[in-house]
């Protein structure tokens, strides 16, 4: 999916930018290697150069099913990539999150003071979700799916809805 756009993509960029220095090192290339110089060969020495050395970050959510089916659209993202499930949100990283997005509405949502106890309940509700999800997947082989986005919508939906409810 990604290299049949990329070809492309790489020749314009090399024709827009007129990378001369990226032209004379392929040209370098295609001469040490005993290859004839021509435009051809040097932009296949380009793109052979970019395929060895280009690495891709795809970041999508697990949740719901637009994600099952981009890997069954494009199976080369499971079976060709090394795939990074990220894991767990350590309690520090709950507690320095949660201050963060409070402390600046701290006034508007009249916390003033009850920040640290509030942002401690949100980091017990986000822990006790994951531990009930875990069980929900051993007792039905469901998943319920904790992130860290879903950490960010709690704490968002507790400053939407007092916002709303303030005088």
């Amino acid at each position: 999916f990604f290299f049949f756009q990329a070809e492309d993509g790489i020749r314009d960029f090399c024709l827009s930018r007129g990378l001369g220095d990226v032209y004379k090192r392929q040209k370098d290339e295609c001469i040490k290697q005993g290859i004839q110089p021509n435009k051809m060969n040097i932009f296949q020495a380009y793109l052979n150069r970019v395929r060895k050395n280009i690495h891709v970050v795809v970041a999508m959510s697990p949740l719901g099913n637009i994600f099952t089916t981009r890997m069954r659209m494009f199976p080369s993202l499971v079976n060709c990539c090394t795939i990074d499930w990220f894991t767990e949100w350590p309690e520090e990283a709950l507690i320095g999150v949660g201050k963060g997005q409070l402390i600046d509405y701290e006034q508007d949502l009249g916390l003033e003071g009850q920040t640290d106890v509030l942002v401690e309940m949100f980091k017990k509700i986000h822990k006790s979700v994951e531990i009930f999800s875990r069980r929900y997947l051993q007792e039905l082989r469901r998943y319920n799916y904790v992130t860290p986005t879903s950490y960010l919508e709690l704490l968002n939906l507790y400053k939407v809805c007092l916002l709303y409810t303030s005088p």
